[in-house]
């Protein structure tokens, strides 16, 4: 596995709530685990339990999308 930041730093970076970053941190965890060395499927896997959470109305997806998005435009 990666690296990962600690959630104070996920949180500080992405300006997400901490429990957001600590969702998002697990979840990468855990599709690591399930893909290991295979970053497509990680990144397929990823943007599935995004999208399929933002769908099932958990607050931590759009939390996460549009901090993705401001994050990417700095």
């Amino acid at each position: 596995m990666t690296s990962e930041p600690s959630v104070p730093e996920l949180a500080r970076r992405y300006s997400l709530p901490p429990l957001t970053a600590q969702y998002v941190l697990d979840l990468r965890a855990r599709l690591f685990e399930e893909h290991p060395g295979d970053a497509q499927a990680w990144e397929r896997a990823f943007s599935d339990a995004v999208r399929t959470a933002w769908v099932a109305g958990e607050p931590w997806a759009p939390e996460r999308v549009t901090a993705a998005a401001a994050h990417e435009q700095t």
